[in-house]
């Protein structure tokens, strides 16, 4: 699930860290019941799925933050001042 909401406003990257946090719960309950509970290899899945979540919210981030001090600011939000009129994005020309 993280990583298929890892894209959408960061959601992913939290879940990826609430799974990583679960995991070890999950494996010590499986290996307490003394054979009557099996998924571990789902457990494992779960971890390496979490962990590419967590690492593409990171690098997400990085790019957000080099995006936001890099940039030298070039786009200007124009809008027509006249009623009715829709607002339109207007790169100058340079």
């Amino acid at each position: 699930m993280s990583l298929v909401l890892c894209a959408t406003c960061g959601i992913g990257f939290i879940l990826g860290i609430i799974a990583l946090a679960m995991a070890p719960g999950a494996v010590r309950e499986i290996q307490q019941s003394k054979g009557r509970l099996t998924g571990e290899g789902f457990i494992q899945a779960g971890r390496i799925c979490s962990w590419i979540s967590v690492i593409a919210g990171i690098v997400g981030i990085i790019a957000f933050v080099l995006l936001l001090a890099l940039g030298d600011g070039s786009f200007n939000f124009e809008t027509n001042s006249s009623p009715g009129s829709v607002p339109s994005m207007v790169a100058p020309l340079h």
